[in-house]
């Protein structure tokens, strides 16, 4: 009985070694000799935010994002290839030769299902640059950099909607800051704006200072 005991003890005390390991090992970037594969995630510092492959909904189909980690419901707040889809588990993340993140699906390592467009410049070799990596950021952004200079690049911010709860392809609806002039956030219906909030003072939007525009004309 009492060996029984012991045993029991040992194999729950490797148990929680091994989780322990796990928990601590958690990383929030990859470099150019490095890969993200389904099932595989990063974390960003204070386990906030969390990025890898999932399937939204009642979907079968495989998308990488950025999710709320502690999130009972894992609300997703970002989505790489929404509109061209995995249909299985073979999706890997990568940096690529050019500097650029990659994803590739099985029977696909010549046409990427997606991305990145950043103006990093590396090596004209084939082989990747290992100073480069993706960083997963506590405040959810995933940034591409280069580790000498921290230069982060590609910076594009705006809202668009999902089809449905099950598909996150891209909506008719998009909510962004236009720059140009004094700054304010429009709302798009397709190509139309439909509705416009006042200029940004350098400290509040100025919600009343300009009527909300319902046409084309806004």
């Amino acid at each position: 009985m009492f060996m029984k005991c012991t045993k029991g003890l040992t194999i729950t005390a490797l148990v929680q070694f091994v989780l322990l390991i796990r928990c601590c090992n958690s990383i929030d970037s990859i470099t150019t000799d490095q890969a993200i594969r389904d099932g595989e995630v990063l974390v960003s510092n204070g386990e906030v935010f969390e990025l890898g492959f999932f399937r939204p909904g009642k979907s079968t189909n495989h998308y990488v994002g950025i999710w709320y980690k502690k999130d009972v419901e894992k609300t997703v707040v970002w989505v790489a290839n929404r509109d061209n889809p995995i249909n299985d588990t073979s999706g890997v993340l990568s940096i690529g030769a050019h500097g650029n993140l990659i994803l590739y699906a099985r029977n696909q390592t010549n046409i990427p299902v997606w991305s990145t467009k950043s103006n990093v410049s590396i090596s004209s070799s084939s082989t990747p640059d290992p100073k480069y990596k993706a960083q997963l950021l506590i405040t959810g952004n995933l940034v591409l950099v280069e580790q000498d200079s921290q230069k982060r690049t590609g910076f594009s911010w705006f809202l668009t909607s999902w089809k449905s709860k099950d598909d996150p392809g891209t909506g008719n609806y998009t909510y962004a800051i236009d720059p140009n002039g004094a700054p304010q956030i429009i709302f798009y219906n397709g190509n139309v704006r439909y509705w416009r909030s006042g200029n940004w003072n350098g400290i509040r939007w100025w919600w009343g200072a300009i009527p909300v525009v319902r046409d084309t004309n806004c």
